[in-house]
């Protein structure tokens, strides 16, 4: 998965930023593979299971809706100085 993400994200960029993209994909993957579980455990604990899957739910959705606004142009730049 962390390689289709990668994939994705690199897509269109050009070789020297595509790199970094895909060690930051990879870093935030490897993170929520780490954190989610103890999130939505605790979440579950303070709540219920249903209201705390139907959080994930959302935040999914929020990613989702969001992810098209995301810009690389401002790593770009820091990456290749003009």
């Amino acid at each position: 998965m962390t390689r289709a993400l990668g994939g994705f994200v690199a897509f269109g960029l050009f070789w020297g930023a595509r790199e970094a993209a895909v060690s930051t994909v990879t870093t935030i993957v490897y993170v929520g593979f780490l954190v989610a579980p103890a999130g939505v455990g605790l979440a579950a604990s303070l709540t219920s299971l249903p209201t705390a899957l139907a959080a994930v739910a959302v935040v999914a959705v929020l990613l989702a809706v969001l992810a098209p606004t995301a810009s690389w142009s401002t790593r770009w730049r820091r990456v290749h100085p003009r």
